[in-house]
């Protein structure tokens, strides 16, 4: 979809979208892009104003006369207040699971298979570390048997791939045929009624008078796949953030207490979702814009998270950086649900990493996804030279 501000498909773009970041920011930080019908939001402060103000910016395209299908309600297509009731018996049932037995989980699992592979040849870090852990930690989260890695990991592509649809439309229908794929597994992991688990605790806790099982449902599979997908980008974007800042990782190697700090710094500095989008409900001015109802604005996470209006030093990857309100799972009342257990697995993760008798080393180019939603590595080739 060519512009020549911003193309988001463009072999720039997704090879190292930043610097085009920057150009937007400081050039055009509230611009129309004629081929996306959006306007483009990039510095933080206007990507804050949209998240936060729901009343004017929604996520639920019914508030403009929108239709949307009864398989998409879920928490990602509701707003306050209407979404209150599902987020609040999500957010219960996450606090009554032990996320630092998943974060502990994370760590083993990742660990013994990286030393597996240690004085070994090279190896796929995504396929066979960042995948395998991220599906292993969502479905112990959720309570169920962890599904077929295979034919999940082509599911779970597939919506990912989708989520470019608006940019390249002949994506759009394997996309919503993963999606009844993966609804249908989500239906039978339901109809099982586990003991334990987030689906465990919302089979028992739904009140059907105030939530409804179809938004339940819906819900439980963009968590499942948004929790799964998130997870194992941010676990290969992390590895090659650290491989490219070998300071950095000899630091967290030597300071594990900044774990924590550095999980969040790794989310600001290259986290996979670039944005999201909201519609405007009521004409508004946005960074000296006028943004008419039923206008849809496009905010840029990762533009915002390189802000130098907001954060010092941007571009640089700071491991103790405090305090860090960054947007790495978005911000308002569609931020993340799973953001902590997604903190924990993936501090689980990196600190397996950092304490190998060995570091890391690559073994051969990194190859990434020809994504825009999503920045992901398609391969991270490694070597454990002990």
């Amino acid at each position: 979809m060519s512009d020549a501000l911003y193309d988001p498909l463009s072999d720039q773009t997704l090879a190292n979208p930043f610097p085009v970041y920057s150009r937007l920011r400081e050039t055009r930080p509230v611009y129309w892009h004629e081929g996306m019908r959006s306007w483009v939001v990039s510095r933080y402060k206007d990507c804050m104003s949209v998240l936060l103000q729901h009343e004017v910016f929604a996520g639920d395209w019914r508030r403009v006369g929108e239709e949307i299908p009864a398989s998409s309600m879920s928490i990602q297509s509701l707003d306050p207040p209407e979404q209150r009731r599902i987020r609040q018996l999500v957010m219960n049932g996450f606090h009554e699971q032990d996320l630092d037995a998943l974060g502990s989980r994370a760590f083993q699992l990742s660990r013994d298979i990286l030393q597996r592979h240690t004085g070994a040849p090279a190896f796929d870090l995504v396929e066979e570390v960042a995948v395998p852990m991220a599906l292993d930690s969502i479905s112990r989260l959720l309570g169920v048997p962890t599904p077929d890695r295979r034919s999940f990991v082509a599911i779970s592509d597939a919506i990912v791939d989708s989520m470019d649809e608006g940019l390249r439309p002949e994506v759009g229908d394997a996309g919503t045929a993963a999606r009844v794929r993966l609804s249908e597994l989500v239906h039978e992991w339901f109809e099982a009624k586990p003991e334990r688990g987030l689906i465990g605790y919302l089979v028992r806790h739904r009140d059907p008078a105030l939530v409804p099982e179809d938004v339940v449902v819906n819900t439980t599979r963009v968590m499942f796949q948004a929790g799964y997908s998130s997870l194992s980008v941010a676990a290969g974007n992390a590895a090659l953030a650290l491989l490219e800042n070998p300071e950095s990782l000899r630091s967290l190697a030597a300071n594990p207490e900044q774990l924590d700090t550095a999980v969040d710094e790794l989310m600001r500095y290259d986290g996979p979702v670039q944005g999201t989008s909201r519609v405007c409900v009521t004409d508004t001015e946005l960074g000296g814009q006028v943004i008419l109802r039923g206008q849809v604005v496009v905010v840029l996470f990762a533009s915002a998270n390189h802000d130098p209006e907001q954060f010092t030093t941007p571009e640089s990857l700071v491991l103790n950086r405090n305090p860090n309100p960054h947007l790495g799972f978005g911000w308002g009342p569609h931020v993340c649900t799973g953001s902590l257990h997604a903190k924990i697995a993936l501090a689980g993760f990196v600190r397996s990493l950092v304490s190998l008798p060995v570091f890391p080393v690559l073994a051969g180019k990194p190859v990434r996804h020809q994504r825009a939603t999503v920045r992901c590595l398609q391969s991270l080739p490694l070597t454990l030279a002990g």
